[in-house]
């Protein structure tokens, strides 16, 4: 119910308001009373008033005085002016302070009343639409985070026609990406032991770096999975621009500081135009590639390896480590610069032997079909017709035996990544279950991507690419759903409803249901028979 409290130096007037009216039974709560403004205004800030009604004149502090108070600190509170003074120049004073209502003495109690109904009105009118506007701000919030996945997916990508359709999205979404340079640095971040700690960890990081580069105007941030993060590095030149990326490599080293984790960051060469920042990104990912064969925690620029041999005569004879290495964390676009850089007779002389490479050949392909069978993915090999009778019939020449072994690691990525995708929609189960055994809590975004370890970011376009909808939509419509049924099913107020169902407010949860079935809660019983 809402509170109504009452300010009137003149008992009897005091009195006549406070018992004249059935409080309770007209849907209000009556909070206290006061005989002077001074009084009256410790009160309100201490009970909170929906409604104030208060006389002009009274001593200490007067109407006037105590109505601009109390707005500056309760802006939302209603307050009517009780008065036996009907000169212009008081009705203008209130309007000019906000008062809700200005009624003159003497009044009648049904008057009054009409009155604060009339506030009330007000108030919960006001209740809803900014009910309204913070789930339209959290789904729009949700539905920007989705927009901008997609679009530096784009960019990446190299899809966009043009640099002007690269340039409208990206104002759409916030982002400054006019310069006359850009780099892009990939990084990717492992942990070793437990996957859930792993994953509280990278949410933790995660938190450490959108803080970090929330205020950069150089560096565009962008989680593009769990472990796999991109950094667009924007400059005005050149020169400035090598700088702006050992800024960038200097912060991560500072927030990957410690030793719950292991990263490595490759650095792609700078481009001029923002429709090739795609190339920039293939040669971070490329330069990302010697991960697999030098140490880690740290960063390499793809000029520093273009060209370069990998630097492996520490891996003869040869060892399936490496190839393991790769297969649970490489791409596919690091296949040509690992098998390539690995498989060099220049520095594995060993390969110059048709026996040895039938050794090699037999071990990765062995080391291939082992991976593919934890991850439940061995039937890949036979739908991509691999086998080792058939790959070994190309090895007479080195080239043909490097493209069978890319064939296979090819097949070992992809069914990793098909693995991972069931891990998904696993993970999108998962967090279902969290939302229909918690619906009626204070469900949010944060709270269900915690309930699965993941960062809020990329857990919303993981739920919205799993399940064809934002995590808000889905959550409204199991609660509309439920909402439905007990409106149908059972006698219980609108009022219990929308609480049982996880909205605190009775007038937000009636304004959602309209909005999602077309009619309020009363319309929808009544409409099915119901009263």
């Amino acid at each position: 119910m809402l509170k109504v409290f009452l300010a009137e130096d003149e008992y009897v007037v005091r009195e006549g308001i406070k018992n004249n009216i059935n409080w309770e039974r007209e849907g209000f709560y009556f909070a206290g009373e006061a005989g002077d403004g001074e009084t009256a205004l410790s009160m309100i800030m201490d009970l909170k008033p929906d409604i104030l009604i208060t006389d002009i004149k009274m001593p200490f502090m007067d109407g006037f005085e105590l109505s601009r108070f109390v707005v500056k600190k309760l802006p939302e509170i209603k307050i009517l002016i009780l008065t036996g003074y009907g000169e212009f120049e008081y009705a203008r004073e209130a309007i000019k302070i906000g008062v809700a209502d200005y009624i003159l003495k003497p009044v009648s109690s049904s008057q009054l009343l009409l009155a604060i109904k009339r506030a009330a009105e007000m108030i919960e009118k006001e209740r809803e639409e900014k009910q309204l506007l913070l789930y339209y701000e959290q789904e729009m919030r949700e539905n920007q985070k989705l927009e901008r996945f997609k679009f530096f997916n784009i960019l990446l990508q190299g899809s966009a026609a043009c640099a002007a359709e690269l340039l409208e999205k990206a104002e759409k979404l916030g982002l400054d990406l006019i310069a006359k340079c850009y780099c892009v640095l990939s990084l990717h971040i492992s942990f070793k032991g437990d996957s859930d700690c792993g994953s509280l960890e990278l949410c933790r990081l995660l938190q450490k770096a959108e803080e970090a580069f929330k205020d950069s105007r150089e560096v565009c941030f962008f989680e593009k999975s769990e472990d796999w993060w991109i950094f667009i590095i924007k400059a005005q030149s050149e020169q400035t621009i090598k700088k702006c990326a050992d800024d960038c490599m200097e912060k991560l080293r500072e927030i990957m500081d410690g030793d719950c984790c292991e990263y490595f960051g490759g650095v792609g060469n700078t481009v001029f135009r923002l429709c090739d920042i795609w190339k920039s990104y293939r040669d971070s990912g490329r330069a990302c590639a010697k991960r697999h064969f030098s140490g880690v925690n740290r960063f390499v620029f793809y000029d520093d390896i273009d060209g370069e041999e990998f630097d492996v005569k520490d891996a003869r004879p040869f060892e399936r480590s490496y190839v393991l290495n790769f297969l649970n964390s490489g791409v596919e676009d690091e296949i040509d610069p690992f098998v390539d850089g690995y498989f060099n007779p220049e520095v594995f002389e060993g390969l110059k032997s048709l026996l040895f490479r039938q050794y090699v050949l037999t071990e990765v392909y062995l080391c291939t079909l082992g991976f593919l069978q934890k991850c439940g993915m061995e039937k890949l090999f036979d739908e991509e017709k691999i086998s080792l009778g058939e790959a070994s019939g190309h090895i007479y020449f080195l080239e043909d035996m490097v493209c069978e072994i890319k064939k296979m690691l090819i097949a070992g990525i992809r069914g990793r990544e098909m693995s991972e995708k069931r891990k998904c929609s696993d993970i999108v189960k998962k967090a279902k279950e969290y939302i229909e055994n918690h619906f009626n809590e204070d469900v949010s975004l944060n709270l269900a991507a915690a309930s699965v370890n993941l960062s809020p970011s990329y857990f919303s376009a993981l739920f919205s690419q799993e399940s064809g909808c934002t995590f808000i939509e889905y959550l409204t419509d199991v609660r509309m759903q439920k909402a439905a049924r007990l409106l149908l099913d059972t006698d219980m107020k609108i009022v219990d409803i929308g609480f049982e169902v996880g909205y605190r407010d009775s007038h937000y949860f009636c304004s959602i249901f309209k909005k999602f079935f077309g009619c309020t809660p009363k319309e929808y019983r009544l409409g099915r028979g119901r009263v």
